[in-house]
């Protein structure tokens, strides 16, 4: 299987990543239900996740919103919850992998249409 057509590796040119080997743990809350991945990269502006489950790649696609319920090692984790988007998916040796976009305060509520004027 190939991978979904989106802008991979857009991100990584605005933000520099750091690899950690898939030893740090993520919760995910994807249609509403929560799926565990492991982080293969993180940025400040997203991360490249993998899972074992690759049925999610029927189910999950680009453009599919998402909250970021726990990220980390089991030491340092991550203090709150951050929404983030898909911008690519793909099937690799039977694995399913995302790069995810993590979206900034103001760009979720003008995604769910809280900041358009009044009319």
């Amino acid at each position: 299987m190939g991978m979904r057509p989106a802008t991979p590796g857009r991100e990584r040119r605005h933000h520099p990543r750091l690899p950690t080997g898939g030893r740090i743990q993520c919760d995910l809350l994807v249609l509403g239900l929560r799926h565990r991945f492991y982080v293969d990269e993180m940025s400040r502006g997203g991360m490249k996740v993998r899972s074992a489950d690759e049925a999610l790649y029927e189910r999950l696609e680009a453009g599919t919103v998402l909250t970021v319920l726990a990220v980390g090692n089991g030491h340092n984790v991550l203090e709150e919850e951050r929404s983030g988007e898909i911008i690519w998916t793909a099937a690799v040796d039977g694995r399913f992998l995302a790069g995810i976009r993590f979206l900034e305060p103001l760009a979720e509520l003008d995604r769910l249409g809280i900041l358009e004027p009044e009319q």
